[in-house]
C-alpha cells in the first residue's frame, strides 16, 4: 500500500524548493510596460516654465520567484537638462530583498529632451518714422526652460542715428536653445521721406475736396458745383429790375434839386 509522502520527502521538496528560490533572483517589471528592460533607453520631458523632469516609477515593481510583489527604488527620479545638445543620464533601479536574499535590479539610460522653444519679451511693434527722426528700438529679451545658447540680430545702431535712407527695413531677431528648439521677432519700420509725406498729404487733402465744374450755360442740366447751383438760383431779371429802379430813382432826384 502506498501513502502520500512521508516527513523525509515533504522536507526533501522544501529544500528543493528553497535551492530553486535561492537561484532565482526577482524579475523588474511595471503594470504598463512602460519601463525598459536592461540596456535599454526611455525619455522624459523637462517643463515648459523650468528645467525638470520627472521619472514616475509608481508603476514599477518586481515579482520573486512565487509571484509575490516586491518594492523597487529607483536611483533617481528627477532630472535636469544639461547646457549641451544631448543630455542623458543612467538610472539603477533595485527592488528590496526577497527572504532568500536575492533582489531585482536594472539599468537603463534616461533622455532629458526639451521641446519648448525660447520667448521673446517686448518685441518691438511695425511703425513708420520720418527720415530726419531717430532710427532706433529697444532690443526685446529672451528667455527659455534651459538656456538660450546663442541670439542673432542686428546691431543698434547709433541712438542719435538721423537721415536714413527711405524704405522699408525689416528687424529679425533669432533665438535657438541648446536643443535647436527656435523663435524670432521679427517687425518693420518703414522710414518716409518728409517731402514725400508733405506731397501725400497735400494729394490726400485735394482728393476729399470737392472738384469745381463750371455750369456750361448751353446744357443747364449738366452737373455743377453748389456755388454754381446757387447762383442758378437767382432771377436775374429781378437784379435787373431793381438796379434800374435804383438808376431811376437817382435820375429824379437829381433833376428834383436841378429843379429846386
Amino acid at each position: 500500500m502506498t501513502c502520500g509522502p512521508g516527513v523525509k520527502d515533504f522536507f526533501v521538496l522544501v529544500e528543493h524548493r528553497n535551492a530553486i528560490g535561492t537561484m532565482m533572483k526577482p524579475n523588474v517589471t511595471s503594470s504598463y510596460e512602460k519601463y525598459p528592460n536592461e540596456g535599454q533607453n526611455l525619455s522624459v520631458y523637462v517643463l515648459s516654465t523650468k528645467n525638470s523632469a520627472y521619472l514616475d516609477t509608481s508603476s514599477m515593481y518586481a515579482l520573486e520567484f512565487e509571484r509575490n510583489i516586491m518594492k523597487v527604488d529607483a536611483s533617481k527620479t528627477t532630472f535636469r537638462h544639461c547646457l549641451c545638445a544631448y543630455s542623458t543620464e543612467s538610472v539603477i533601479v533595485k527592488s528590496e530583498p526577497d527572504k532568500f536574499g536575492n533582489y531585482a535590479k536594472t539599468t537603463f539610460k534616461v533622455y532629458i529632451i526639451d521641446r519648448f522653444e525660447p520667448v521673446f519679451h517686448e518685441c518691438p511693434h511695425d511703425r513708420v518714422i520720418q527720415s530726419s527722426d531717430l532710427f532706433e528700438w529697444t532690443a526685446p529679451t529672451v528667455t527659455d526652460n534651459v538656456g538660450v545658447q546663442d541670439i542673432d540680430g542686428p546691431v543698434l545702431p547709433q541712438k542719435n542715428k538721423t537721415n536714413v535712407v527711405p524704405g522699408t527695413y525689416t528687424v529679425i531677431y533669432k533665438a535657438i536653445d541648446w536643443s535647436n528648439n527656435t523663435t524670432t521677432c521679427q517687425f518693420t519700420i518703414i522710414v518716409k521721406d518728409p517731402s514725400e509725406t508733405a506731397a501725400a498729404l497735400t494729394a490726400a487733402a485735394s482728393s476729399s475736396s470737392q472738384t469745381h465744374k463750371p455750369v456750361d450755360q448751353y446744357n443747364p442740366k449738366k452737373e455743377a458745383c453748389q456755388t454754381d447751383q446757387w447762383l442758378k438760383g437767382i432771377k436775374w431779371s429781378n437784379i435787373k429790375i431793381q438796379f434800374w429802379e435804383f438808376q431811376s430813382l437817382k435820375s429824379s432826384k437829381s433833376l428834383n434839386i436841378l429843379q429846386e
